[in-house]
């Protein structure tokens, strides 16, 4: 009877086991320590289910985009705070360097991606500089001045990011139904808070736009993408991250941009914030304007280094002038 019994009864497959054991097999090895061994084990498991159930490929048959998709699985259907998200991270690093798959890259790709946004940070403004404006407008004419087919598409993303302190995924999302063509004001509905924010751009890249739309858009339906690539699609970020780095190091080589400024394409919002609030925005305005949850995150600017060294030339300005 027990034989028919261990006939009928379903088993259930646990794919999970072979990189588990593996994985502990290594981490053993390494001496780290049960008590984060039994947390690390726990956490893989939950991203090796989503692997074989959600995604339907093996570890390493993950794209840059898997891994994208699987940290906002933890944020939107697990509800998973923040910092436990910069532990899965981690894990997830140790996880592909130590097991040698042969898609190791595509989670280099995504490690810089999250670097360059200063994902998994307390305060992302404490890791990257924030750019000028005349720093963007050297940025703005090294794009223009290249020979790429997309310069005016390219220049414009720069500038409409600087604009609106908008997060790049946020930018590349906006669709012509988001947008006011005749006041200039930008919807943004897919942002990282969740929420639908506003916000405006300068009418002189108002006027740029409109240029942009007239000799440069493939389709201009309202459900299409305001930047498109050549197919009409939406540009990807990558490109865009590509072509900022690339003018960035040449900007350094020439001396232009010091060398020793930490800059990446939130380094525009950055700039934005800082410029809003040395031009005396309140810390609410400015944080609801970027899109910030908390307003600690804002008052982070208001104390950066930067900005404490230009309010001391200010203070002692005004010292020489007498008028304190």
């Amino acid at each position: 009877m027990q034989e028919i019994e261990e006939l009928l009864l379903i088993k259930e497959v646990d794919k999970t086991k072979p990189w588990i054991d593996k994985f502990t097999e290594i981490r053993k090895f390494a001496n780290v320590k049960e008590s984060t061994l039994r947390q690390d084990i726990q956490r893989l498991r939950v991203f090796l289910n989503y692997c074989f159930n959600t995604l339907e490929k093996e570890p390493d048959e993950l794209q840059f985009n898997d891994f994208i998709k699987f940290f906002k699985y933890l944020d939107e259907e697990r509800s998973i705070s923040i910092n436990t998200q910069d532990h899965y991270y981690k894990l997830l690093s140790v996880f592909y360097k130590i097991m040698f798959l042969k898609n190791s890259s595509e989670y280099a790709k995504f490690k810089e991606y999250c670097k360059e946004l200063g994902k998994f940070k307390r305060f992302e403004v404490e890791h990257f500089d924030e750019l000028t404006s005349e720093e963007v407008n050297e940025i703005i004419k090294h794009i223009l001045r290249s020979n790429s087919a997309t310069k005016v598409r390219d220049a414009l993303i720069i500038r409409l990011t600087y604009d609106t302190g908008a997060r790049i995924g946020e930018i590349l999302n906006l669709k012509l139904k988001d947008c006011d063509f005749q006041k200039g004001i930008f919807k943004f509905r897919d942002t990282k808070g969740r929420e639908v924010r506003l916000t405006v751009c300068a009418y002189d890249t108002l006027k740029a736009l409109k240029h942009y739309m007239d000799y440069y858009m493939k389709s201009k339906k309202s459900n299409d993408y305001l930047f498109q690539n050549k197919n009409g699609s939406k540009v990807g970020d990558y490109w865009i991250r590509k072509v900022f780095k690339g003018t960035i190091n040449d900007l350094i080589g020439k001396g232009i941009i010091p060398k020793n400024k930490r800059i990446t394409l939130h380094s525009l919002r950055h700039g934005r914030v800082v410029d809003l609030l040395n031009k005396g925005y309140g810390l609410d305005i400015v944080g609801d304007y970027v899109g910030h949850k908390d307003i600690k995150t804002t008052m982070v600017y208001a104390h950066s280094n930067s900005r404490k060294k230009k309010l001391l030339k200010e203070i002692q300005k005004d010292l020489d002038r007498g008028t304190m």
